[in-house]
């Protein structure tokens, strides 16, 4: 993975979800792109790593999300608890924790399937 990138360019993809919390120009300032005044050759470049990275970064905060759950399960009263769920719910469902909908098909009907005949292989002109 290193050798497809320069130094800049995986020093950019570090500080974008640390020190920069993910401001891409300042991320873009702190990896050393001095004079640069656009970002979109940078990102159009590292758009798979970027979201690779914020996949990774939502599944190392799920862990505060499912506290934050039940902390608000706990102590329902505190204020800006609405929110928290809200939020919470959200980096679960984006990080692929999110609730599973099942779905049950039952039918009373017997189920069966068709064979049906090869088809004529003349050809219609």
């Amino acid at each position: 993975m290193t050798a497809e990138f320069t130094e800049k360019q995986l020093k950019f993809l570090d500080v974008l979800f640390d020190e920069a919390n993910g401001d891409v120009t300042k991320a873009r300032n702190l990896a050393g792109y001095v004079g640069v005044t656009t970002s979109s050759w940078l990102t159009d470049k590292l758009k798979d790593e970027i979201i690779k990275r914020a996949a990774n970064y939502l599944a190392l905060h799920a862990p505060k999300a499912v506290t934050n759950m039940i902390e608000v399960m706990e102590t329902p009263e505190l204020p800006g608890q609405d929110r928290k769920l809200a939020a919470a719910k959200e980096i679960l469902d984006r990080g692929g924790l999110g609730k599973i909908d099942r779905v049950q098909v039952q039918s009373d009907k017997p189920i069966g399937i068709f064979i049906l005949p090869p088809k004529d292989k003349t050809e219609v002109s």
